[in-house]
């Protein structure tokens, strides 16, 4: 069961994803959104205008418009693991050369998520997510209660020099980044076919 549900949940983002590349970002995604902004002179998708105009809720509520900057390293001292943070990095899907969406979930039962941030081997910001989408069953397939929003959707803009990218998320009410410790990151060279 869970794991048609997962499946369900990848074809809905693959249906996103369909919507989001068609004419290769010189549309709208709704009526009302303004354009994806890309970079013509990098050939890069502006993840935070995509991520405003998906999820203007989850957007307003988070912090990551004041902190994000692509391309910008993360100290690796400020990336901290703890014990009771549960998650899992599902999946990235690439929809053009140079972006994919990524999609996975975090729990820490006292602690809300703020926003996900990838970084890559060089701890370099690729893209960011947000955080509180909707993971029906996870709270009983983790024997946690108040799990079912722990999902997280995000942006990536991905290039060929990328090996590995790691999924780091920010609290609301803590300072620093933490990572999963059981599965930390995504081998790009390994999972090539995504």
């Amino acid at each position: 069961m869970k794991k048609i549900l997962l499946i369900l949940f990848d074809l809905l983002l693959v249906v996103l994803l369909i919507v989001l590349v068609k004419d290769e970002f010189k549309h709208t995604i709704k009526p009302e959104s303004k354009p994806i902004i890309v970079n013509q002179k990098e050939d890069t998708v502006d993840v935070i205008q995509l991520l405003k105009n998906e999820f203007p809720n989850l957007f307003d509520k988070s912090s990551l418009k004041e902190v994000y900057k692509e391309g910008q390293p993360i100290n690796k001292s400020q990336i901290k693991s703890i014990d009771n943070l549960l998650g899992n990095f599902d999946s990235i899907t690439k929809v053009s050369s140079n972006m994919g969406i990524v999609s996975g979930w975090f729990f820490s039962g006292k602690d809300q998520v703020d926003f996900i941030l990838f970084i890559d081997n060089k701890n370099q910001v690729l893209g960011a997510g947000l955080a509180g989408i909707e993971r029906p069953g996870l709270s009983k397939a983790i024997g946690k209660e108040n799990a079912d929003d722990a999902g997280w959707v995000g942006y990536i803009n991905l290039n060929d020099s990328i090996e590995k990218i790691q999924v780091i998320c920010k609290f609301k009410n803590k300072a620093g980044f933490y990572a999963i410790t059981s599965q930390e990151e995504w081998d790009m060279v390994q999972n090539n076919e995504k």
